[in-house]
């Protein structure tokens, strides 16, 4: 039976904490984390956003995506 560990990963777009480090929303940005993690072993099985409410006039926005991802131990 295999065995797997897993890893969250949280990607802002202003301050780069995290797993990823990034100051874009680009596919690029996006395309270069996944395969530098996947050189790794890392595989991605999920991910979501988190919405900023609103405020000051403006519209709400993409806050951050966090991604779990999984590789053999």
């Amino acid at each position: 039976m295999d065995t797997w560990e897993y890893k969250t990963a949280k990607l802002k777009k202003q301050d780069g904490e995290g797993f990823f480090k990034t100051t874009a929303w680009t596919s690029e940005s996006f395309t270069e984390q996944l395969n530098e993690y996947g050189q790794q072993g890392w595989e991605l099985v999920s991910h979501f956003c988190t919405i900023a409410p609103a405020g000051g006039g403006s519209s709400s926005h993409t806050d951050a995506v966090f991604a779990t991802f999984k590789r053999k131990v």
